[in-house]
């Protein structure tokens, strides 16, 4: 046991339990242990007392309490503070901070050198966030880098406030042993990779603008994978940073947005009054340069990275890491499609459907099990159900609809308080395969799908390994209220009724912020309302990314997949047309792939068959699905196919709003009829569905009796009537109608 953490526990104790040492760095030593009076876990740090200097902790202490006043959501606070001075052995200046459950990101840094430049800039905003009220209580930090930045439940904390600047005061003060202690006035506590030229050189004072240089230097780190300037020796890296260049980001990122890297150079400015005038405009700064890419895209673009993204989210058929991939169980329970489950009783409602996406992530996977996508098992099942229940002939031919070998059905009853569930499973031929029910309290309902998911395994299971355990709480959340917001989200979401979907997800992750797929939902729900590259929609998409480690490999697969696209890189065809040669009943890969075959005609142009059949594939799962009929209707119009239009048509207009529609026939009529009224056509490009009219007007060109002239007094018409033939673009729509 260490000097310090004896002391520590004699002076501490009862009031904190010191447990155990959680790390050590240059300046201080960091230690678990239990606040009885409030029975938390804290961290208390210690500072390592030849850098204090014994004239110098009255003066750290100070500093700590002004830090300590400091209150903002992403500013690690300051429970304690203190100095053990027991027998004269020198005093040790302490700190008690909250315990924080994640990582820091010197630790994200050390496992993916470079984030994604969404994720960074967000990163980089919530410090800046924090810096900029700390700045504004005149505390400046002096020693922003990622080992100082935590990163938990979804947000960025950042710690150690005060205790640079309280360093350098104690510092500046002699001890008895001159030459032991860092005694020169001025001498700068930091890090030289992320230090201001005026703080390495020991300028009696620096601003908050020293704090803004460190922060983008952090970043620059963030997007490259390395510090701006580095070297083999502290001075080296320091003299670099005030006689180098300043490094440009767009080097090792090409796809970097330009404006950031304007950003990145001016607060990495050598001269502080180059900087941006103060945190808060930095922040606006980041925030502007990619919300304003994200805006440049085109509009069909815009609206496929929120889907794309929240994609990876819909895909609750997914599977545990630990699981056995093999195909361990009986044949017929290979492909499994979980139908919905009769329920009665108070609170019960939600577990309807829930079980379909509950035991649908919980099987698949488990011995080669394949469960059909959720989405294509509740389309068909409420295009066939006549009754609220069900018989079993007409469950075994949704069954065999979706080319399952087996359908489990079942029922939730709550009562008093408990919750039965009750399955059977059955093969699409009527075998009954398994059979089971469990009951427990009506809060345990996470515990109960796991034992009902294991009881059922045990009757299919052939392999001579044990069944693995399953905890469907490690793929959603632990918290049923979240859990039960959650499943509600998802009922809107597949009836497209966003508002109500948005509602629930936020519910979800207001419960618990690290609900991965909450978060991804979320997403998807601002880019189809208009709202996608808002700050919220950014921060949705950047937090689903974040906690991605909860997810599964088969949806970091399609992650991968959609990250390609994003790049813009061929890659993305090919990565997604293997993930759907893999798991062929998955919709949300087949959507996906027919969204980057659609926009890979932008680089590379080529027959627009293979996008055709892929979105022809999504329908077939799920007719509902009306996003996967845009590009149908936008393909049928460029290229003039009449009768693909007229199919196409019918399952669009079955579900699209009435300007939606009336969209839909402006462009029928400006492709093979006569030209509509001035204010049709002004209507249809402010309807949310202007891609269709432009795809009329660039079909013009393939009509048989085109020529210049014609064209050129139809596109005039269409500028004098308002409207933009050229361009389909169009802003976020304020009354949340999918933004086509």
């Amino acid at each position: 046991m260490s000097e310090i953490l004896e002391r520590l526990r004699a002076a501490l104790g009862p009031r904190y339990v010191l447990e155990r040492e959680l790390g050590e760095g240059g300046m201080a030593v960091v230690y678990l242990a239990h606040d009885t009076r409030h029975n938390r876990p804290v961290a208390i740090k210690v500072v390592r007392t030849e850098l204090t200097g014994t004239m110098g902790i009255d003066r750290f202490l100070r500093e700590i309490e002004v830090a300590a006043r400091l209150q903002h959501p992403h500013i690690l606070p300051v429970f304690d503070s203190g100095v053990v001075d027991d027998d004269g052995r020198g005093g040790l200046p302490y700190f008690v901070m909250p315990f924080v459950a994640g990582q820091t990101l010197r630790q994200r840094l050390t496992r993916e050198p470079r984030l994604p430049v969404d994720e960074a800039v967000l990163i980089a905003g919530e410090v800046a966030d924090a810096l900029a009220c700390a700045h504004g209580e005149g505390v400046v930090h002096r020693d922003i880098k990622p080992e100082n930045i935590l990163l938990s439940g979804g947000h960025a904390l950042v710690a150690d406030f005060g205790v640079a600047k309280a360093l350098e005061r104690g510092a500046a003060q002699p001890a008895v042993a001159p030459r032991a202690q860092l005694t020169r006035v001025g001498f700068a506590v930091g890090t030289p990779q992320y230090m201001s030229p005026e703080q390495a050189t020991g300028r009696d004072e620096v601003d908050a603008r020293t704090d803004q240089y460190s922060l983008a230097c952090v970043l620059y780190e963030m997007l490259s994978g390395e510090p701006p300037f580095t070297g083999p020796t502290p001075r080296s890296v320091v003299a670099r940073s005030m006689t180098a260049p300043r490094p440009r980001i767009t080097k090792h990122r090409p796809e970097a947005p330009p404006g950031l890297e304007r950003v990145l150079l001016r607060a990495m400015a050598l001269d502080p009054a180059e900087r941006f005038p103060d945190m808060a405009a930095f922040g606006a700064a980041l925030r502007s340069a990619l919300d304003r890419t994200v805006a440049g895209w085109g509009p069909r673009r815009v609206a496929l990275a929120a889907v794309a993204i929240a994609l990876v989210a819909a895909v609750a058929g997914a599977w545990l890491a630990r699981r056995s991939g093999g195909h361990a169980v009986a044949p017929a329970a290979e492909t499994m499609a979980v139908l919905p489950f009769n329920v009665s009783g108070p609170d019960a409602g939600v577990l309807g459907e829930g079980m379909v996406d509950l035991l649908s992530t919980n099987l698949q996977g488990v011995g080669g099990i394949r469960t059909v996508d959720p989405r294509a098992v509740l389309s068909r099942w409420s295009s066939r159900r006549k009754s609220a229940h069900a018989g079993l002939e007409q469950s075994l031919a949704v069954g065999r609809e979706l080319h399952a070998g087996s359908v489990l059905t079942g029922s939730a009853v709550s009562t008093g308080g408990r919750v039965r569930l009750a399955a059977d499973l059955y093969s699409v031929t009527g075998e009954r395969l398994g059979r089971a029910q469990v009951d427990g309290p009506a809060d345990s309902v996470l515990g109960l799908v796991d034992r009902l998911s294991v009881t059922l395994l045990r009757d299919v299971w052939r392999s001579r390994e044990p069944i693995p355990n399953l905890q469907i709480s490690s793929l959603t959340t632990d918290s049923l209220e979240a859990l039960r917001a959650y499943l509600q989200g998802e009922q809107y979401y597949r009836r497209l009724v966003w508002d109500s979907a948005l509602a629930a997800y936020t519910r979800a992750t207001d419960v618990d912020s690290t609900f991965a797929l909450a978060h991804l939902r979320r997403a998807l729900v601002y880019g189809w309302t208009g709202g996608y590259g808002s700050s919220a929609s950014v921060k949705a998409a950047a937090a689903g990314f974040r906690f991605a480690d909860r997810l599964p490999p088969r949806d970091r697969r399609l992650l991968n997949g959609y990250r390609a696209f994003e790049r813009g890189t061929p890659a993305a065809t090919d990565s997604l047309r293997a993930f759907v040669a893999e798991y062929p009943n998955d919709l949300e890969g087949w959507y996906l792939l027919g969204e980057s075959l659609f926009h890979i005609q932008e680089f590379a142009p080529q027959s627009p068959d293979s996008a055709i059949a892929a979105f022809d594939h999504v329908l077939e799962g799920d007719s509902t699905l009306l996003p996967a009929t845009i590009h149908q209707l936008d393909l049928a119009l460029l290229y003039r196919d009449r009768a693909r239009f007229d199919r196409t048509r019918r399952v669009f207009e079955a579900s699209a709003s009435p300007m939606q529609r009336e969209a839909l026939q402006v462009a029928a009529a400006i492709a093979w009829g006569a030209l509509p009224a001035d204010s049709a056509l002004r209507r249809a490009f402010s309807s949310g569905a202007a891609s269709f009219p432009v795809m009329a007007f660039r079909s013009l060109y393939q009509r048989p009796n085109a020529t210049s002239d014609t064209l050129l007094r139809i596109y005039r018409w269409a500028q004098d009537a308002g409207a933009r033939p050229g361009s389909s673009r169009q802003e976020p729509s304020p009354s949340g109608r999918p933004r086509w």
